[in-house]
């Protein structure tokens, strides 16, 4: 059960190398090559897990919900986008993101509404902590063609604006247009109207 993984998650690191080395096998299978169902369980297993099991990566199910998200139904690619959002807590699921999103560009509208998710959530030292290597990766979406992936993007920086706005006003007067500033703002202000 979760609560017995959730016991041995913390006590030793051998243990938790164990734990993720068997979802590392099962996980990704599953996601790819299961039953709808198995599918469907295995995306809520995996949400289940998240924040309970703080030492043990989902990296290796990364690429499987991508895909999922691609070539699915819209509860069971929903489904997968809210997972990858959630599992941008650990830091390897981030680069991982990170490293799909400059080196598969069909992958791109899922990972960025996938980040949209995660940052509208995260706490502000999160967000201070990534915030640089974030707009390195992000901002030349917002020169992009695909208007859906800019809006994203731009609420993904005014997350970043929202939570930590003394932080991040050296980005914004150092990295963006005046026109991509005043984006962020009035999509910053709109967010705290709400």
């Amino acid at each position: 059960t979760l609560d017995t993984l959730i016991e041995y998650n913390e006590s030793t690191e051998a243990v938790n190398t164990i734990i993720e080395s068997k979802f590392s096998a099962e996980i990704p299978k599953l996601l790819s090559e299961g039953t709808q169902i198995q599918k469907k369980n295995t995306i809520k297993f995996i949400l289940n897990c998240i924040g309970k099991l703080k030492k043990v990566s989902f990296q290796t199910a990364v690429e499987p919900l991508i895909e999922l998200s691609l070539h699915s139904n819209n509860d069971l690619g929903l489904l997968a986008i809210e997972s990858l959002g959630r599992m941008m807590q650990d830091i390897r699921v981030l680069a991982s993101i990170l490293n799909f999103l400059t080196s598969h560009p069909p992958y791109q509208p899922i990972l960025v509404e996938a980040m949209q998710l995660y940052f509208k959530d995260a706490p502000p030292n999160r967000l201070i902590t990534v915030q640089n290597v974030i707009v390195e990766k992000l901002k030349p979406f917002l020169s992009g063609d695909n208007a859906t992936i800019r809006k994203s993007v731009i609420q993904i920086f005014a997350s970043f604006k929202e939570k930590i706005p003394k932080e991040f006003s050296k980005l914004m007067k150092n990295e963006f247009t005046p026109s991509q500033k005043r984006l962020i703002d009035i999509t910053a202000q709109k967010s705290v109207v709400k």
